[in-house]
């Protein structure tokens, strides 16, 4: 079926709508017949429509809009879009003033949905940017709490130094008075050493008197000699009285200059001694001579009986403490069991560990199925990088390139720049390289919501980084237009937040 000139009797509004009607029907370069068949359509209906003697109703004219666009893979350009919609409601006007103002009433009814859809999404983004707010002030006041904890217990602390070191001092004087008396004790053992030295010299030179004495006796000098002996003999007792005394003194001055275990009554009761008890054993240390099966039987066991609360503080001491050669082993034994046990402990591997001990993990068991069909390598980057700091994100790519996992890699920062929180994903992609840079800002636009994107970009009003605000605006225009058109209507909307 083919299209028949236009009627000189019809309307200059109808004819107008009719020549740009057909001049998009004639790009599609199909009979009438065919485009009803396509669109469900009476053929005789669509030629009136396109030969001017009935004003179709809008949803057709969106409809042939549609395909047009279909066609060529471009959307049909705002302005001719208006045109079209402007010679529509000029037509109808004409040809019949009751489906015009009905088409009026629907018109403003769908502009009054839209700016309804337009308040909604503001409001979610006000509400979220509240909340995260919320959540900030929440954090800081935590975080003062805890400092002025920790101030609480410096200055206990300190008190409590404070009164032991009062307690010291009179030990000290103690000690000072103990110091002076072993000195002088000191010298008085000086002084008996040499005493008792004399005394030994004395009773050495008087044998050996008490010895030429008896050889003279026996040589016939008797009565003289006799009394040298008697005078000698009782020199040698005197001399051997006065080393018994000096020795006795020696003794004596010796035991006071060792110092006494026992406590002093006059200088007070001894100070009791601290007993600390043993440090508990942590459920790592526990069970780290147990085989993994066992191990992730007791965790899943605790899980299902009701125990999450000991079973989330066993997981994440296993997580942080447990040897990394072991732990890959205990990842599949415990997936095997239960999903839910082996996700917990793969969060808190990504949570605890280093970059080193992850690529380590990766090396032993990086192929091993976990989850729901995927390898553990990649769960262990998704949850790493799901909160972590720049710094180890940035560590962990610069390993998985070193070992050519590239792959790896990437979905590092694609986890990142699609779970990271705002404040951190922003930070992120100011520190990367520029390359990173793309790749995040790339995986940015593509996995984030619009009201999710608001966020960063409020983020980054910063005139220093004006220019990744930029980048990601024309990478959201150019590979994601309908969500960069749904940005800009928000941000008009909550330009004052932004500013």
């Amino acid at each position: 079926m083919t299209l028949m000139p236009l009627s000189s009797e019809i309307p200059d509004e109808a004819k107008n709508l009719s020549t740009e009607l057909r001049r998009f029907f004639d790009s599609l370069g199909i009979s009438v017949r065919r485009y009803a068949a396509r669109h469900n359509y009476d053929p005789a209906t669509v030629s009136r429509y396109l030969n001017g003697k009935r004003v179709p109703p809008w949803p057709f004219v969106q409809d042939l809009l549609t395909e047009v666009a279909e066609n060529f893979g471009t959307p049909v350009q705002q302005d001719a879009y208006e045109v079209i919609r402007k010679l529509h409601r000029l037509a109808l006007e004409v040809s019949n003033k009751k489906l015009y103002e009905v088409q009026v009433l629907q018109d403003r009814l769908a502009e009054a949905d839209k700016e309804h859809k337009l308040a909604e999404l503001r409001e979610r983004t006000l509400l979220e940017a509240m909340q995260a707010r919320q959540h900030r002030i929440a954090q800081l006041t935590s975080e003062t709490m805890a400092i002025n904890s920790s101030l609480l217990e410096e200055r206990d602390r300190s008190e409590r130094l404070e009164k032991e070191i009062k307690q010291l001092l009179p030990a000290k004087d103690e000690l000072t008075t103990l110091r002076e008396e072993v000195r002088a004790l000191k010298e008085q053992l000086n002084r008996a050493q040499e005493l008792s030295e004399q005394a030994e010299a004395r009773c050495q030179e008087l044998e050996d008197q008490l010895q030429a004495a008896e050889e003279a006796a026996q040589s016939g000098n008797e009565a003289r000699e006799q009394e040298e002996l008697q005078s000698a003999l009782q020199e040698a007792a005197e001399a051997k009285a006065q080393a018994d005394v000096l020795r006795e003194l020696l003794e004596q001055i010796q035991k006071e200059a060792t110092p006494n275990s026992e406590p002093n009554p006059a200088k007070g009761p001894k100070r009791p001694r601290r007993d600390f008890p043993l440090r508990r054993k942590t459920y790592a240390e526990q069970v780290k001579d147990k085989p993994a099966a066992a191990i992730a039987a007791e965790l899943v066991k605790m899980e299902i009986s009701g125990q999450s609360s000991a079973a989330h503080r066993a997981i994440s001491d296993i997580a942080e403490k447990f040897p990394i050669q072991k732990i890959g082993e205990l990842i599949v034994k415990t997936s095997a069991m239960s999903e839910s046990t082996s996700r917990t402990l793969l969060m808190g591997v990504g949570d605890y560990r280093s970059p080193a001990e992850i690529i380590a993990l990766i090396r032993e068991r990086g192929t091993e199925i976990v989850g729901r069909g995927s390898d553990l390598a990649s769960q262990l980057i998704l949850w790493f990088s799901w909160d972590r700091q720049a710094a180890d994100i940035f560590k962990l790519v610069a390993l998985l390139r070193h070992e050519n996992w590239n792959e790896l890699a990437t979905e590092c920062l694609a986890g990142a720049a699609q779970h990271q929180p705002p404040e951190r994903l922003v930070h992120l992609i100011k520190s990367a390289d520029p390359a990173d840079r793309r790749t995040l800002l790339d995986f940015t636009a593509s996995s984030r919501s619009t009201e999710k994107i608001v966020p960063l970009v409020a983020m980054m009003q910063d005139p220093k980084h004006v220019a990744t605000t930029s980048e990601l605006l024309t990478i959201l225009k150019k590979e994601y237009p309908s969500k960069f058109s749904d940005l800009e209507k928000l941000l008009d909307a909550i330009g004052p937040l932004i500013d």
